[in-house]
């Protein structure tokens, strides 16, 4: 009973999640003491899950949702039950939150990579792409906090695929990346996972779902704003093909290293002010700590 009272008394959205899921009182009388879990423990358990809802080994895409969800609520909630008895630090927190999503993030690339292989149209073109999920913000960075949104961003490489074959597997990959934001975001009986923010991609919204590496390379060296730069501090591979990951870092820390333009301060003061004046909305008696004068985007920027 203490530890429900706490949870209700701490945190609105811990509270809400245990309102909307009654199934996950039962953590709320396991072992209070009980450590974080490692990474190949959140996998074990992700898989356990599924395999409670049936074969895992025959693809039912509706199954892996609701896997995912019941993992993703039972993981955030043992988290917060740590949080609320204050057995862990903020700082171990965010990390224990950002490896859940993480480890979601894995089970669903997987299963959106299944669903477009196992729909593909007789005769098309199986040709291999080398897929990429990259994490920016505070996923890179491993702050996340309760009820964050995931940005990513998401790449492939096509090193041994044919120019003819370019455009199918271009296709693949977009199909990919729609299963993937599909299996975390859309809601179901057992809730939803995350929201997908993937407008930190090159021409943001209006541009392509998923960019090549070679396509990523040329916008850097062409088009990219200085904010776009400022973002790569905060980005790294999260999910997918390990040498298109190392690709990326290359790219990313290539970037990085490039002398800054002229009136780099400036230019970086100017988008400061603009966030501080569109966004955070402040007057006397509302403050934003997050993007209003003095907050948390003031400190990054410092940094």
């Amino acid at each position: 009973v203490g530890r429900l009272a706490a949870l209700f008394a701490g945190s609105r959205f811990l509270s809400a999640l245990l309102a909307q899921h009654p199934r996950l009182i039962e953590p709320l009388f396991s072992d209070p003491n009980v450590l974080l879990l490692a990474r190949d423990q959140l996998r074990a358990d992700l898989a356990s899950i599924r395999r409670e809802l049936g074969p895992a080994d025959e693809p039912d895409f509706e199954r892996d949702l609701d896997a995912l969800r019941l993992f993703h609520q039972r993981q955030v909630l043992n988290v917060g039950l740590l949080d609320v008895d204050e057995k862990i630090s903020r700082a171990a927190c965010e990390t224990a939150l950002t490896e859940i999503a993480e480890v979601a993030l894995e089970f669903a690339l997987a299963v959106a990579q299944r669903e477009v292989a196992r729909t593909r149209a007789p005769g098309a073109s199986a040709a291999p792409a080398r897929f990429l999920v990259v994490g920016m913000g505070k996923l890179a960075s491993r702050e996340l906090s309760y009820g964050s949104d995931l940005d990513l961003i998401f790449l492939y490489d096509l090193p041994d695929v044919e120019a003819a074959d370019a455009p199918f597997a271009q296709e693949s990959c977009v199909r990919v990346a729609q299963r993937l934001i599909s299996a975390l975001e859309t809601p179901t009986a057992n809730g939803a996972c995350y929201e997908i923010d993937s407008r930190l991609r090159p021409s943001g919204n209006q541009g392509t779902l998923v960019t090549s590496l070679a396509g990523l390379r040329d916008h850097y060296d062409t088009l990219a704003m200085l904010w776009e730069r400022q973002a790569l501090l905060r980005a790294r591979p999260v999910a997918g093909d390990a040498a298109a990951g190392a690709a990326f870092e290359s790219l990313r820390r290539s970037v990085l290293q490039r002398p800054l333009p002229a009136g780099a301060a400036a230019e970086i003061h100017r988008v400061r002010l603009r966030m501080e004046r569109e966004l955070a909305g402040e007057t006397a008696t509302r403050h934003d700590l997050k993007r209003g004068r003095g907050g948390l985007l003031d400190v990054e920027n410092a940094v």
